[in-house]
């Protein structure tokens, strides 16, 4: 039947809302663990043998431990050291040589910091991954079995590498493969220190050794491949070297100015600062004006390191960018969050009381778990990270909307996220240069939806390289790929001059963190570049009066539908006199359900985006799961739709079977006016007034058809329907209270794209509205329920039965009750609707799908609708309670064991008829007091009976109750969400 439909609908859509969550928690990466033993963090290097040379993998670090302090040692025997041949004397005529072949070699010279620093250790190791990454992958092999030649200063005059003398640095060759069709037969890469000088002089030296290892002769074209910092780029523009002129390339300076272009392949900070401008342009509407107050513009803290010159330059970018838009507020630190030493990792006990003293946990009760001794900096961040927290969650005005984290230490990045991101849970969170950390498991609690602008992403341009079919595997560091992809074009065919002069990109990149993996936001391209259409859109957006309005249109909507449910009208199939129907006016019909197939369509629109176009841009909005905003739009679509079937099923059921328990209680109640109450309202009201005049208020005399017209009226005109009216003027008071609660407590919506942004607020205000509508009608027709049953337990008084006994009426109580019991079966139902929609619109606000947050506002609303409702079945179930109970003590009363029927009043109060007891004759022309008694009571009891046996509806026993239904459904949804995530961890690990 149509009425039994709700229960795959309710139960359906719930079990739909949670596979979905629960599909995002179980996409989850597993972390890889590889079978090798692993020894000391940091392997033993190898050491040199007597030629100075000494082995090394082709990922291993190219400066040794100790290499700071390391000169070329003596060799305690052995042949002679190798010389470097000179030219013969002028007077001699050269003795005659075999002609070895010309060879064409890049020299690739990478000045590194040589630090014995674990951090800058790891940056080495990942900057010469990169660099022989992509010389393997132009096909070329080592030469020398990944041996590491030394590099002294100068060579001796006699052409010897001198022994005793510092090392600068070491060298290795690769040897092209016959079918590669790169310029050069030899590539040659240098790594040398920073000190270490780059004169005419030492370059030329470095050739000869270079020369005397490999022996070929040949045009050897110099490269110089920079890896110092922003300070030091600006060090070398002030006095450029002329012989190094179009040949030097900084890797990681990423200082602003055009001056420093020429010098790097990289983009520069002002080029990132201005595209993270126009990303959070997309996701804050309220940048896209200028407000005259500053109080009203977003408020947005950069966490800045203050103690480098990039950070200095960066400060300056971004007043310059944000200035007028936003209040910006800037908060210091210095590097090395931790506090660690540069030799912790030389000295076990040092390591571990430095471990000590700087591990960071979370507060415990009211205080801090950081000390607050020692060269740690954590406390100073937690008590950063509680101020803005405690700052945000007092009032509206004081909100952070977004923080950036800007640094030159991924380290302390990420310590800086890991404190902040639980006290700031709705603010945008954005930062520079993209690292393979942000995509940790372990991580990925604080660093999801994090914003990141740079250069290149981990995954090396395909475009550059040399063979077909060939690529280099993705990097640790946005950097790495920057690198590799400026080897690769180095060595691609070609002429090779045209690579020689740096040309850094201008189109910078910006990645949102995703669980395992970093999208491309395809920054600058077509959903995301600035024109007139969106930029309107998102400056409407971010007026107040925009959200007034949507949910205005949105409860406009809930009330036509709302009204097309109304005109419903019972009528009687004409084959079949006992099947009533209740449709709806034809145009009517047609709104509802092209409603209906717009939301189907909408929701087959999503799917297929999100099944078939993983990690493409829908409006402009990522369509990734675990950063998308479109898995949330989907429920609530869900919601949209079960709340339009759910209305039409209850209004359907309560129409189509409203005229025959009407018509049923007219039958089994006396006609004429009582004393009955007239509702909660006037009752509230009179309870009131008794209260002040210090004596019980009478209650009005009406009829009792006029109590059942109001809980059963399906008036269908609009201007004499009660119970429409009184839907939509609290569907309105409801959310005027949300709007003021929003005002106080604006949610955040994580979304980016004008478009997506206003779609999003579109399909929540309808869904919402739909809620509404829900909520107060179901509300109404629990009131309605409630008045009712007051209204029958008022017949059970003692006035009232004395009052029925004397005008000779009766009562059917059994027709009575079981009327009283399909009502409120199918009131009760009800229930389950604004709690299905309810827990789907709050499905759709979990952090599973995207950072969304349940602010104050959110939770308060939800809260009042639940309380609302639980409040109204837990009224209504005691009302049915107490009338069983008082229909039954009257049957106990009036049954008089032992006593005449006329010592006890009328048995109409019982519900028992005078025909049911009245004694028969007996055969012999009597009968005894005793047989009347005992007829009475065999009577009685089984009258008793039949009304224990009603067990429907509101006489139900607890666990019955839609109620409970309902709370155990909404406590199975959540419950099986809590665990979804650790089981979904366990079984992962």
């Amino acid at each position: 039947m149509v009425q039994d439909a709700n229960k795959l609908v309710v139960f359906g859509s719930q079990l739909l809302g949670v596979l979905i969550v629960i599909a995002g928690l179980w996409t989850q990466q597993a972390k890889l663990q590889s079978p090798r033993p692993s020894g000391g963090r940091t392997p033993a290097s190898a050491s040199a043998d007597r030629k100075g040379e000494r082995f090394a993998r082709l990922w291993d670090d190219p400066f040794p431990e100790g290499f700071e302090n390391s000169v070329v040692k003596p060799r305690a025997g052995g042949p002679a050291p190798e010389t470097i041949a000179s030219p013969p004397p002028a007077s001699q005529s050269p003795s005659p040589a075999k002609q070895s072949p010309t060879y064409k070699k890049l020299l690739i010279w990478n000045v590194l910091d040589a630090r014995q620093v674990p951090e800058i250790k790891e940056r080495r190791l990942r900057i010469r991954y990169a660099a022989v990454s992509a010389v393997l992958t132009a096909d070329y092999l080592p030469a020398r079995e990944s041996s590491l030649s030394p590099l002294t200063e100068k060579p001796s005059e006699t052409g010897t590498v001198p022994e005793g003398k510092e090392l600068i640095g070491y060298f290795e060759t690769f040897r092209a493969v016959p079918t590669c069709k790169a310029p050069f037969a030899r590539v040659i890469l240098a790594w040398t220190r920073k000190d270490a000088p780059l004169d005419e002089a030492t370059i030329e030296s470095v050739k000869k050794q270079i020369a005397t290892k490999d022996e070929e002769n040949g045009e050897v074209e110099l490269q110089v491949l920079h890896h110092g910092s922003s300070q030091d780029l600006e060090d070398y523009e002030k006095s450029p070297q002329t012989h190094l002129a179009g040949k030097i390339s900084f890797m990681r300076a990423t200082i602003a100015g055009n001056k420093f272009d020429p010098f790097r392949p990289t983009i520069s900070d002002h080029h990132l600062i201005d595209a993270l401008f126009q990303e959070l342009s997309l996701r804050i509407p309220a940048l896209n004006r200028a407000l005259p107050r500053i109080e009203s513009r977003p408020r947005i803290v950069i966490v800045l390191e203050r103690d480098t010159k990039y950070s200095y330059a960066i400060k300056q970018e971004i007043e310059t960018k944000f200035q007028g838009v936003a209040k910006l507020e800037f908060s210091s630190y210095l590097r090395g969050l931790d506090g660690r030493s540069e030799d912790a990792a030389s000295s076990t006990e040092s390591a571990k009381s430095e471990s000590d003293e700087t591990s960071s946990t979370k507060p415990k009760g009211e205080g801090f778990g950081e000390t607050s001794s020692g060269t740690s900096q954590f406390d100073y961040l937690r008590r950063l990270a509680t101020r803005l927290g405690s700052e945000t969650n007092s009032r509206k005005g004081r909100s952070v909307s977004a923080v950036g984290i800007l640094g030159s230490d991924i380290y302390d990045k990420m310590l800086i996220l890991q404190a902040m991101r639980d006290e700031l849970r709705s603010a945008i969170f954005f930062t520079t240069d993209l690292d393979a950390l942000y995509l940790e498991r372990g991580n990925q609690h604080f660093t999801r939806n994090l914003i990141v602008a740079g250069g290149d992403g981990l995954d090396v341009n395909q475009n550059l390289l040399a063979t077909p079919g060939s690529y280099v595997p993705p990097m640790r560091d946005g950097y790495q790929t920057v690198l590799a992809n400026k080897v690769l074009s180095l060595l691609a065919p070609g002429d090779p001059k045209s690579a020689t002069t740096p040309t850094p990109s201008v189109t910078p990149k910006i990645f949102e963190i995703a669980p395992g993996r970093n999208i491309d936001l395809k920054a600058g391209g077509p959903a995301t570049s600035p024109n007139p259409k969106r930029n309107f859109v998102l400056r409407m957006l971010s007026f107040t009066w925009v959200n007034i309005l949507a949910f205005a249109v949105g409860l406009a909507n809930a009330f036509l539908i709302l009204r097309a449910i109304f005109t419903r009208v019972a009528k009687s199939d004409t084959n079949q006199s006992d099947v009533v129907f209740a449709p709806m006016k034809p145009w009517w019909r047609v709104f509802v359900y092209t409603e209906v197939a717009l939301a189907l369509f909408a929701i087959g629109t999503l799917l297929f985006f999100l099944g078939w176009r993983k990690d493409a841009l829908l409006l402009g909005e990522p369509l990734a799961l675990g950063i998308s905003i479109w898995p949330s739009v989907l429920i609530r679509l869900l919601a949209f739709l079960v709340a339009i079937l759910l209305l039409m099923i209850a209004s359907y059921t309560f129409v189509a079977q409203s005229m025959g328990l009407k018509k049923k209680l007219e039958a089994a109640l006396p006609e004429g006016k009582m004393h009955l109450p007239n509702g909660m309202v006037s009752e509230g009201l009179r309870l009131c007034l008794s209260i002040a005049r210090e004596r019980p208020g009478e209650l009005n005399e009406s009829e009792f058809s006029s109590q059942l017209e109001k809980c059963f009226g399906v008036e269908t005109r609009l201007l004499r329907n009660r119970r429409l009216w009184r839907i939509m003027g609290f569907s309105i008071l409801y959310l005027a209270l949300s709007m003021f609660l929003f005002w106080q407590w604006p949610p955040t919506v994580p979304a980016r794209g004008a478009f997506a942004l206003l779609y999003e607020k579109i399909v929540l205000a309808l869904g919402v509205s739909l809620y509404i509508i829900h909520l107060i009608f179901c509300l109404d027709l629990h009131a309605s329920a409630y008045n009712l049953l007051c209204a029958l337990r008022a017949l059970y008084t003692p006035a009232a039965c004395k009052e029925i006994h004397d005008s000779d009426r009766q009562i059917d109580a059994k027709k009575m009750l079981e009327a009283t019991a399909s009502f409120t079966s199918i009131i009760g139902k009800t229930l389950l609707y604004p709690m299905t929609v309810l827990i789907l619109i709050i499905l759709s606000r979990l952090p599973h799908f995207d950072n969304w947050v349940m602010t104050p506002s959110l939770t308060i609303t939800f809260l009042l609708g639940g309380l609302a409702l639980v409040t109204a079945a837990l009224l209504v179930w005691w009302a049915g309670s107490s009338l069983k109970k008082q229909v039954l003590a009257a049957h106990s009363k009036t049954e008089g064991v032992g006593e005449p029927v006329s010592l006890v009043g009328s048995p109409a109060a019982s519900g028992v008829r005078s025909s049911e007891v009245a004694p028969q004759p007996a055969a012999g022309g009597g009968m005894d007091d005793a047989q009347v008694n005992r007829k009475r009571r065999v009577a009685f009891a089984k009258k008793r009976e039949q009304l224990e046996a009603i067990n429907e509806g509101v006489f139900a026993a607890w666990y019955n109750q839609p109620i409970f239904a309902a709370i155990f459904s909404a406590a199975a949804v959540f419950g099986s969400l809590s665990i979804a995530g650790p089981l979904a961890r366990f079984m992962l690990e």
